[in-house]
C-alpha cells in the first residue's frame, strides 16, 4: 500500500503546485511574483541538497547494512570453517545460506528506502520524514477520501481556470465587437460631419449669390440715382433747345420790328412757332398788329413754357416715386437677406448643440460602460480570489490532517 500511495501523493501534490502557480500571478502584483520565483528558486536549491543529503544518508545506511551482512556472513563463515571437522557441517551450510538471504533482504530493503527517500526529498522534507518514520500509514478508505478530496479540488480548480479563460475570451470578444462597432459609427459621425460641412459651404454659396445680387440692385439703383448717360444727356440738350427756340426767335423778331405778314401770326398762335424759320414776309401789316401778333405769339410760348414746367414736374415726380420704390425694395430685399442669415446662423447654432448633446451622451454612455466593465472585473478578481483561497485551505487541510506525523 504504501508503494502505490506515495507516486499518487506526489502526482496529487505536483499537480496542486502547478495549479497555485497557474492561479498565483491572477491574485498577486508584480513585485510579489518576483519576490515569489526568487523564493521558489531558493526552495529549489534547498530541495536540492537536501536531495543530495538525503542520497548520501541512503547510501551510507545502504554501505553500513552491507558492511554489516558482510560481517555477519564472515562470522558465520569462520563458525561454519570451525565446525567443519564437527559433524553438523549441512547445519552451518544452511545458515550461511539465510544468512546471504538475509543480506539480499537488507540490500532490498535500502534500495527501497532509497527510492522513497527520493521521492520525499522532491516533495518536501518533512514528508520526507514522515514518510521515512513510516507513520504515513493510511487505510485504503482514508486515501479513497482523500483522493475524492483531492479530485474535487482540482475539479474547482480547473473549473475556475476555464471560467477564466471564457471570461477573457468574452471580453476579448466584446472588445471586438466594441471596434467593429465603433467604425460603422466613426463613419456615420464621419458621414454626418462631411453633410454639416456640405451644408455650410452651400450656405456660404447661397450668401455669396445673395450678396452679388444685392451688389447688382446696389449698382443698379445707384446708377439711377446717379449721372445720366451720353444719350440722356444728349436728349436733354435737344429739348432744351427745343424750349429755347421760340424765346430765341421771339427776341430777334422784337429787336428787329420787321414787319411780317397776317400768315405768320397764324403760324404763331397756331403752330406754336414750330416753323418760324421757315417762313417769309409777304404783306406789310401796322405795327400796332405786329405789336398784337407778337404779343400773342409770346403769351402762346409762355402758356407752353408753364406745360413743359408742368411736364418736366411729373416726370421729375415719377422719377423720384420710382426712385423711392427701388430704395423700399432694396432695403426690403436687405432685410429679408438679413433675417435669412439670421435664421441659417440660429439654425447651424442648434445642430451644434444637438451635436454637443449628442457627444454628451454618447460620453456618459462610455463612462457607464467602462464602469460596469471595472465592476465585472473586479467582481471577477473577487470570485477568483476567493476560489483559490478554498483551494488553498482545502490542501492545507489534507497537509495538516494526512502529510503530518
Amino acid at each position: 500500500m504504501r508503494c502505490c500511495l506515495l507516486p499518487l501523493l506526489w502526482l496529487l501534490l505536483v499537480q496542486q503546485q502547478q495549479v497555485a502557480a497557474a492561479l498565483r500571478p491572477l491574485q498577486e502584483d508584480p513585485d510579489q511574483q518576483q519576490q515569489q520565483q526568487q523564493q521558489q528558486q531558493q526552495q529549489q536549491q534547498q530541495q536540492q541538497e537536501e536531495g543530495q543529503a538525503c542520497s548520501g544518508a541512503t547510501e551510507g545506511a545502504a554501505a553500513a547494512a552491507a558492511a554489516e551482512a558482510a560481517a555477519a556472513t564472515e562470522g558465520e563463515g569462520e563458525a561454519a570453517a570451525a565446525t567443519e571437522s564437527e559433524p553438523g557441517a549441512p547445519t552451518a551450510t544452511a545458515t550461511a545460506t539465510a544468512a546471504a538471504t538475509a543480506a539480499a533482504a537488507a540490500a532490498a530493503a535500502a534500495e527501497g528506502e532509497k527510492d522513497a527517500a527520493a521521492i520525499d526529498c522532491g516533495l518536501s522534507l518533512s514528508d520526507a520524514a514522515a514518510i521515512a518514520d513510516g507513520s504515513l500509514l493510511l487505510p485504503e478508505a482514508a486515501a479513497a477520501a482523500q483522493q475524492q478530496q483531492f479530485e474535487a479540488a482540482l475539479a474547482e480548480a480547473e473549473k475556475y481556470m476555464e471560467e477564466w479563460t471564457a471570461a477573457a475570451a468574452a471580453e476579448a470578444a466584446a472588445a471586438a465587437a466594441a471596434a467593429g462597432a465603433a467604425g460603422p459609427h466613426s463613419a456615420a459621425e464621419a458621414a454626418a460631419a462631411a453633410a454639416a460641412a456640405a451644408a455650410a459651404a452651400e450656405e456660404e454659396e447661397a450668401a455669396d449669390e445673395l450678396d452679388l445680387k444685392g451688389n447688382e440692385l446696389d449698382k443698379e439703383w445707384l446708377k439711377s440715382l446717379g449721372v445720366p448717360s451720353q444719350q440722356q444727356e444728349q436728349q436733354e440738350q435737344q429739348e432744351q433747345q427745343h424750349e429755347d427756340e421760340p424765346l430765341l426767335l421771339l427776341s430777334l423778331l422784337l429787336q428787329h420790328l420787321h414787319p411780317v405778314s397776317p400768315h405768320l401770326a397764324t403760324l404763331l398762335l397756331l403752330q406754336q412757332q414750330q416753323q418760324l424759320l421757315l417762313l417769309t414776309p409777304r404783306h406789310r401789316i401796322p405795327s400796332c398788329r405786329a405789336a398784337a401778333a407778337f404779343a400773342a405769339a409770346a403769351a402762346a410760348a409762355q402758356q407752353q413754357q408753364h406745360h413743359h414746367h408742368q411736364h418736366q414736374q411729373q416726370q421729375q415726380q415719377q422719377q423720384q416715386q420710382q426712385q423711392d420704390h427701388q430704395h423700399q425694395h432694396h432695403h426690403q430685399h436687405q432685410h429679408q437677406h438679413q433675417q435669412q442669415h439670421h435664421q441659417q446662423q440660429q439654425h447651424q447654432q442648434q445642430q451644434q448643440q444637438q451635436q454637443q448633446q449628442q457627444q454628451q451622451l454618447q460620453q456618459q454612455q462610455q463612462q457607464q460602460q467602462q464602469q460596469q466593465q471595472q465592476q465585472r472585473q473586479q467582481r471577477k478578481l473577487l470570485k477568483l480570489q476567493r476560489r483559490a483561497a478554498a483551494a488553498e485551505t482545502t490542501i492545507r487541510e489534507f497537509r495538516d490532517k494526512y502529510l503530518q506525523a
